[in-house]
């Protein structure tokens, strides 16, 4: 699929990877529980995380997990990216 500026757009399926990934259990604050920590609060401001995951680096023993193949040959992600079910835990 491209992008707006005609580029092309890499998408990964990782369903098969994230069989291999080991889940650290640290539990996502609920919108609720933020909300009670946030009361009485008086200065907010707003962050940009669209590409929040990708200054995570990965380590090497994880490369091999997230390789996947293209045309031009195999690649390997050596940052955290969208699609990882551990992500949210480890950024």
């Amino acid at each position: 699929m491209p992008k707006p500026n005609g580029e092309v757009r890499i998408s990964l399926d990782m369903r098969q990877a994230n069989k291999a990934i080991i889940r650290e259990k640290y539990p996502i604050p609920t919108v609720q529980e933020m909300l009670a920590k946030m009361n009485g609060s008086k200065v907010f401001s707003k962050l940009d995380l669209k590409q929040g995951f990708f200054p995570c680096e990965l380590d090497t023993e994880s490369w091999d997990i997230t390789t996947f193949v293209m045309h031009t040959g195999l690649y390997r992600m050596k940052r955290l990216t969208m699609g990882v079910s551990s992500a949210p835990e480890c950024f």
